[in-house]
Formats: structure tokens, C-alpha cells, sequence
């Protein structure tokens, strides 16, 4: 069974779910044994349970990518809201290995604001491929990990 990827990133412009289009590409054809996730931004609670809280939870590994979304003044941005209700999300189900991306000068605030140590900014977008390309082989990412396993303590009865 492939390594499962939860990718939560903006798609608000055909730049950003081309660039989310890549990263799977990248994931299930280049390293292969990987099934990636895209989250998709939707409208009806019914969607948000049956897909992307089940998908989520279900996943072995976690990518934020935070772009730029309203300009707040002369040099700060807002960041996803629904993105960052998925890292929040993230967070609360455990997942201790993820890799988080954010876009420069995007203000940090809400969740992310507690976690941002572990974050690294790019400046530009294509970036992003080659940084998710060093930070997996870094944080030693493997398809055959499952967050999901339990080690199991080997039990000896006296014989």
C-alpha cells in the first residue's frame, strides 16, 4: 500500500492547482509508491467530513503551502483561512513529521503563528518542488510508512 500524502495548498488560480498537479505528479510518478491527496476547497459540511476530514485522517504525511492571499498593508498578506483550518487539523491528529510552506511576507497569525518554527518561506513559487524535494529526502519520508502502525510489544511466556 502506497505512503499517503495530505496536501493542503490554495487553488484559487490555475498557477496554484498546476503547481498542486506537479507536486502529486512528482510524488506518484517521479518517487512512485506515493498516493497524494489534494485538498480542495469546498462548500456543503457533508463534503468537508466525507473527504477531507476522512482523507486527512487517513493519510501518513502532511504539506502545507501557504500562499499569499489579500494584501492586510504595504508588506504583509493574508495566508489560506481553509489551508490553515487544515494544519490545524493536522496538528490535533498527530501529525509530527509535516512539512510546512510559507509564501513571503504571508503574515504569520492564527495556528501557524504557535507552530512557525518548523516553517520555511520561499519567495517564489518555483521553489517549492525543489524544497519539498529536499525536505522529504532530509526527513527521511518513506512510501512504506504508516503513521498508522503500532509497534507491538513481543510478549515471552515461560516455557
Amino acid at each position: 500500500m502506497p505512503g499517503r500524502i495530505f496536501l493542503s495548498c490554495g487553488q484559487n488560480s490555475k498557477k496554484e492547482r498546476k503547481l498542486a498537479n506537479e507536486i502529486k505528479s512528482w510524488f506518484e510518478n517521479t518517487l512512485k509508491d506515493y498516493s497524494v491527496y489534494v485538498a480542495i476547497e469546498v462548500q456543503r459540511l457533508e463534503d468537508i467530513n466525507n473527504a477531507i476530514v476522512k482523507e486527512l485522517a487517513l493519510s501518513d504525511y502532511y504539506i502545507f503551502i501557504d500562499f499569499r492571499r489579500e494584501r492586510l498593508n504595504w508588506k504583509e498578506f493574508r495566508g489560506s483561512l481553509f489551508s490553515h483550518q487544515e494544519l490545524a487539523l493536522s496538528y490535533y491528529l498527530g501529525f509530527d513529521n509535516a512539512i510546512i510552506l510559507t509564501e513571503d511576507r504571508v503574515k504569520t497569525e492564527g495556528f501557524l503563528k504557535y507552530i512557525q518554527s518548523n516553517s520555511i518561506t520561499f519567495k517564489k513559487r518555483n521553489e517549492i518542488l525543489g524544497l519539498l524535494k529536499k525536505e522529504v529526502e532530509k526527513r527521511r519520508w518513506s512510501p512504506l510508512y504508516s503513521r498508522h502502525l503500532i509497534a507491538a510489544e513481543i510478549i515471552r511466556t515461560p516455557v
